[in-house]
């Protein structure tokens, strides 16, 4: 198999995981099935692959495994690193983890400071622990960025 026909397959089994990852929860184990199978297949498998992975493991409640494929992902691709860190803030904060939820989003805003959902849900941490006044300047800092759903 050449490399281009490796990308095809790449290519749409990423579109068959994000139609079965997202849609339904049952599928969660043929995907990542799938998605190591990928990764058996090639010698280089793109941060992509740890956040597909970091979301299904997720879903099944496997925090501690999600937050390793998340930091992959980071490793991986230190410029798209924000993203992860955003869905870091969120598994931790879910999990009554609020200082740590809140590392996370402040360091998702300190390397994209223009995505005004980090500083909502960093606003939303902060609240959890008592902290109104930060919360306050975190949701005003998301309206600024031009969020509207609050």
């Amino acid at each position: 198999m050449n490399a281009e026909q490796m990308q095809i397959i790449r290519e749409c089994n990423s579109n068959i995981i994000d139609l079965l990852g997202y849609g339904n929860e049952n599928q969660n184990n043929q995907n990542i099935s799938i998605l190591d199978n990928e990764k058996e297949q090639s010698e280089n498998y793109t941060e992509e692959y740890y956040n597909q992975i970091g979301y299904l493991l997720q879903k099944q409640g496997k925090l501690d495994e999600a937050l390793i494929a998340y930091a992959q992902a980071i490793g991986i691709n230190p410029k798209k690193s924000w993203v992860y860190y955003h869905t870091l803030g969120g598994i931790l904060g879910e999990n009554n983890l609020y200082d740590k939820a809140a590392e996370a989003y402040h360091q998702a805003i300190k390397i994209k400071p223009d995505f005004p959902w980090s500083h909502y849900h960093l606003g939303v941490v902060l609240e959890k622990q008592g902290k109104s006044d930060k919360a306050s300047t975190s949701y005003q800092n998301a309206i600024d960025l031009g969020l509207t759903i609050i």
